[in-house]
């Protein structure tokens, strides 16, 4: 199974069960695939939860140690298991994780930021971690998720941006930003004068900041990007908006030559994630 394929069976799981209001409710959800749910006091700090079979249906435990945000999800993430019928493969924490765990957050983040609840969400909210904070209280889903599912379902041509140690790690671009052939280089290092490098560095900022858009963007065109982050001292990690304001000279694709193009107007495949935040910004 791909994430493709996780993203269309969450969808319809979703659409079974017609949550109507956020933050989404998880008992409709686990009553539908016959799962207990626990609160496990006794799990280990680096355990996120667990699922496993009981009499005719489930039991879905999460970590009673972690934060309200982070139990939402892997919830989401073990029934993910449930639906797909994916086995748990977690390898050592420095290896890439599995596609299985891919697959099964891909499908908790559309359980948690529905595309009929989260779309209207960010119609009229920009590409800030201060739109994100708000969407965070309202849907009880962390920073990562929010900014995922923000670039999978904007109409902007904006990304969300995972860096470690001051080096990207993965870039989730927005529909109209993937048609317009644009990236952030998975492996290159911040601009010097990017928000990002100076929270790293331990410079407060504030503000927005603008830069010729091929200090962050490869591909050819003319314009500015708008660059909102956060940086998370303890564990070397940082989240970037970024949002263009371009005319793209090339590379433009059409969507109609994208098989995935109309499943993408709808909303995409993102990645979501558990991160919590002793941030600069």
């Amino acid at each position: 199974m791909n994430e493709f394929e996780a993203e269309l069976k969450a969808r319809a799981f979703v659409k079974r069960i017609s949550p109507q209001s956020a933050p989404v409710p998880l008992e409709p959800y686990l009553a539908d695939v016959g799962a207990k749910f626990l609160v496990d006091d006794a799990m280990a700090p680096d355990e996120a939860g667990y699922s496993m079979p009981i009499g005719a249906g489930f039991l879905v435990a999460v970590n009673g140690r972690d934060r309200l945000e982070r139990q939402r999800f892997t919830a989401c993430h073990e029934i993910g298991h449930i639906v797909l019928g994916l086995p748990s493969e977690h390898g050592p924490a420095q290896l890439q994780r599995h596609p299985n765990e891919i697959c099964c957050d891909v499908f908790a983040a559309e359980l948690l930021l529905p595309v009929h609840l989260f779309r209207p969400a960010i119609a009229e909210r920009p590409a800030t971690f201060q739109a994100l904070e708000e969407l965070r209280e309202v849907f009880q889903a962390s920073l990562h998720c929010l900014g995922s599912r923000y670039a999978a379902l904007s109409r902007e041509i904006c990304a969300f941006v995972v860096a470690r140690a001051g080096v990207i790690q993965h870039c989730f671009r927005s529909p109209p930003m993937r048609s317009s052939g644009l990236a952030v280089r998975r492996g290159m290092r911040f601009p010097a004068k990017s928000k990002a490098a100076k929270l790293r560095g331990d410079v407060e900022v504030q503000e927005l900041v603008e830069h010729q858009a091929d200090a962050w963007l490869e591909g050819e065109l003319n314009g500015v990007v708008i660059e909102d982050a956060i940086h998370d001292v303890e564990r070397d990690t940082s989240l970037i908006l970024l949002t263009c304001d371009c005319e793209v000279i090339s590379n433009a694709l059409s969507r109609s030559s994208d098989p995935r193009a109309s499943y993408e107007r709808d909303g995409l495949d993102e990645l979501s994630g558990t991160l919590s935040w002793n941030r600069r910004r």
